[in-house]
């Protein structure tokens, strides 16, 4: 009876150490995901500053214009 106990438990063990290593592997994608998530982010707000400076420069010659014609 012993013997069956303790395959028993190595057989639970060993299940446990695979969920626990695939675990790992999910946890590893996921950050490399994360990671390429950020750079995508701080690329869009730095296109986003760029579009700003455009518009910016855009309303003050629309407003240089409003003042010529007046």
């Amino acid at each position: 009876m012993k013997i069956v106990y303790r395959t028993t438990i190595m057989f639970a063990l060993s299940i446990i150490t695979t969920i626990c290593f695939g675990q790992e592997d999910k946890i590893a994608k996921h950050q490399e995901k994360v990671a390429i998530a950020k750079q995508k982010v701080e690329a869009a707000e730095k296109l986003i500053s760029s579009a700003d400076s455009i518009v910016s420069a855009g309303e003050s010659m629309v407003s240089e214009a409003e003042n010529e014609l007046k």
